[in-house]
């Protein structure tokens, strides 16, 4: 999967011919980090690069999540929380939703779409302290939909799950979990294609007149490309969870060392 993904990009920058100065405004400097799923371990210590590399600096700064933090790793609830309670009072945050986010969220609206509990859900249920299994197997899933509603109360994340958006926009970058439609403007992009598109996004040149920061499909690296910038680099797999620095035209990357 990765290595066919790697060649639409491959193709997508020998056919591309233009290029974008996207730049955030002066004074202020982005931080965003790739899809987290539930490792925790790794969330702390690249917050900490991050702050390291906040010291001293006197502008404003944003930290913008690119969604995709519960699921298949064991700590969805811990990283919630230390995305709830270890960014500095003074960063601006901004919390993309992903799709594993959205997958959790319609399961809590109708039990019965339940393809959430293959995707991760289960783990994620776990780390919340609720058994997902009973003695003849996967319990029921309303019941499991009512205890995770009240764990979720108790805990206030579910104020953090429903303050997600769908994009955020930064001087000349747009940020979004999956990728957008190519030539649609963003305010009128589905919300599906934002929480999901894969190849329709990766293989052609996108049109908008942003550099598009995004998270979703996994790649080796972080990729840097003139229109695109895709940053989930497989964390619950690899070990490796990675982030931008982006101020005025310049992008740094900061990660956690593979094991």
């Amino acid at each position: 999967m990765i290595s066919r993904l790697t060649g639409l990009l491959a193709k997508r920058r020998s056919d591309e011919d233009r290029r974008f100065g996207a730049s955030i405004p002066e004074g202020e400097r982005v931080y965003a980090i790739g899809d987290i799923h539930g490792r925790a371990d790794l969330l702390a210590d690249l917050l900490a690069q991050l702050k390291a590399d906040a010291a001293g600096y006197g502008g404003h700064i944003t930290f913008v999540g690119m969604g995709d933090y519960i699921d298949r790793g064991r700590e969805s609830m811990q990283v919630v929380e230390l995305l709830c309670s270890a960014l500095p009072a003074n960063w601006g945050k901004v919390f993309l939703r992903g799709n594993h986010e959205q997958a959790m969220l319609d399961f809590l609206d109708d039990p019965r779409r339940n393809e959430w509990l293959a995707w991760g859900g289960l783990e994620a249920l776990a780390s919340y302290n609720i058994q997902p299994f009973g003695a003849r197997g996967i319990r029921d899933t309303h019941a499991l939909a009512a205890e995770l509603n009240h764990t979720l109360r108790d805990t206030k994340h579910n104020d953090f799950y429903n303050s997600t958006v769908l994009s955020y926009v930064c001087g000349g970058y747009a940020f979004v979990h999956a990728g957008v439609r190519p030539r649609m403007p963003l305010d009128k992009q589905l919300p599906s294609d934002l929480l999901f598109i894969r190849e329709d996004f990766l293989g052609r040149p996108h049109g908008l007149p942003y550099r598009v920061v995004f998270g979703h499909t996994i790649l080796p690296d972080v990729l840097l490309a003139d229109d695109r910038i895709g940053l989930d680099t497989g964390a619950f797999q690899s070990g490796m969870l990675s982030a931008v620095a982006l101020e005025g035209e310049d992008v740094r990357v900061l990660q956690t060392q593979k094991p």
